[in-house]
């Protein structure tokens, strides 16, 4: 599968930064190279050095590995705790309930 983003180069990122000094919005920098927005907000960040920004991505590529291979906890969550939670809110609206009453017939009572 051919992958259609265009590679940063050393040249590139030069003409990237003085574009971007030049005061050229970043949609048309990313545009005028075939890069994304956030490709230039990137570069950016590591204020055009190319070797900082290759660090950079490769940090970012690596953390987005390590965060598909974990496993998602809250996936399967625990039965028991849900149910444990579902009762104690179950009870506290009977409770609730069981107060609104008394005062109801309080209320009758005193309006007699």
């Amino acid at each position: 599968m051919k992958d259609n983003r265009t590679k940063v180069t050393v040249n590139t990122m030069n003409q990237m930064k003085k574009l971007f000094n030049a005061g050229t919005k970043q949609k048309h920098i990313a545009n005028a190279f075939g890069v994304s927005v956030s490709t230039i907000q990137n570069a950016k960040r590591c204020n055009f050095d190319y070797t900082a920004y290759k660090e950079f991505v490769d940090g970012q590529f690596k953390q987005w590995k390590l965060s598909k291979t974990k496993p998602n906890k809250l996936t399967t969550p625990n039965i028991k705790a849900v149910t444990a939670v579902s009762d104690a809110r179950m009870d506290w609206v009977i409770d609730k309930l069981a107060d609104i009453e008394i005062r109801l017939r309080t209320l009758e009572l005193n309006s007699k």
